[in-house]
């Protein structure tokens, strides 16, 4: 069973003109539910998958807010809002999240109770915007699983929607496409003179074994100081590097971009 718990909200007063702190007004729900599946006889895997969703209240009037939430359904939830009212699909996300899992099993058949848990599993969601002005809202999706209570694996992506053209912003949007070869090079770089590595070899000793996904990708956020890609655990990397971040600032990025994008605001 699926439950919703409403929480807090901020930035523009809804049906208003006043700002506050941020563009687009913001609530957050809490949703949970939980499945078990079999794995023989008298044994049993059990899942919960918890998740606290920040998303757009309102914005500007009813039309524009509510192209904006179901924007914020199809791109950062991956839930078709076509036929689902808003609260609908929070529910249908944490549902997407268990079937990751498995078939539930069929309760007639079966009688969950009776069947010892062998596997706990847990996945623990936190949707919230990280940058809210300039025409421009971003969300960041952490996911935490774990597996009898120890932390298997940690992701982060990210969405960005121009409020402008209420549309999802691509890395095609911001750079021609000759160019993202050159700003996967300019990563590459920057990596090196994170790490104070002389060369690839250096970043290979250090356990970045898969330098070939180091490209530009459209797991990007936006920022008052330029733009940081993320690169998941194992994407370029061993499990324990961990995540690597790596921001360029718009000074470095404005001789790759398109003459006109929606980041022309940032760029002086």
């Amino acid at each position: 069973m699926t439950m919703l718990i409403m929480g807090s909200c901020g930035g523009l007063k809804h049906k208003t003109t006043e700002l506050g702190a941020d563009s687009v007004a913001l609530r957050t729900v809490n949703v949970i539910d939980t499945t078990s599946y079999m794995l023989g006889n008298a044994r049993k895997c059990s899942v919960t998958a918890e998740a606290a969703i920040t998303y757009p209240e309102g914005y500007k009037d009813d039309t524009t807010t509510e192209h904006l939430q179901q924007l914020f359904a199809t791109s950062v939830l991956d839930v078709p809002a076509d036929s689902l009212k808003l609260d609908e699909t929070f529910g249908r996300f944490v549902k997407n999240v268990l079937g990751q899992y498995g078939d539930e099993v069929d309760e007639v058949e079966y009688d969950k109770d009776e069947r010892v848990v062998v596997y706990d599993y847990n996945s623990k969601t936190s949707i919230r915007p990280v940058y809210n002005k300039n025409g421009i809202i971003s969300f960041g999706k952490e996911e935490v699983t774990m597996k009898n209570d120890k932390v298997t694996m940690i992701t982060h992506t990210y969405t960005n929607i121009s409020l402008r053209s209420m549309t999802v912003i691509e890395l095609n949007n911001i750079f021609p496409e000759e160019s993202v070869a050159d700003v996967s090079d300019l990563l590459k770089r920057k990596l090196l003179q994170q790490l104070n590595a002389k060369d690839e070899g250096d970043l290979i000793d250090m356990g970045y074994f898969n330098l070939d996904n180091l490209v530009a990708h459209n797991n990007f956020v936006i920022g008052d100081d330029g733009i940081s890609w993320i690169f998941g655990i194992y994407e370029i990397a061993c499990y324990s590097v961990g995540e690597t971040v790596i921001l360029l600032d718009y000074e470095t990025l404005k001789p790759y971009m398109l003459e006109s994008t929606v980041l022309d605001g940032f760029v002086r």
